[in-house]
């Protein structure tokens, strides 16, 4: 169950870095947010 939700935790943060191709900053608030929720959950 836990990597289930990590891989759609990780499809989603991929889809928003597409949609937001070229912004920078929006790109590095994704991954910011990605990585708490990652390491929150190990």
């Amino acid at each position: 169950m836990k990597e289930h939700k990590e891989a759609i935790i990780r499809e989603q943060a991929i889809l928003m870095m597409y949609r937001n191709q070229g912004k920078v900053r929006v790109i590095a608030r994704i991954l910011k947010r990605f990585m708490k929720c990652i390491n929150g959950r190990l």
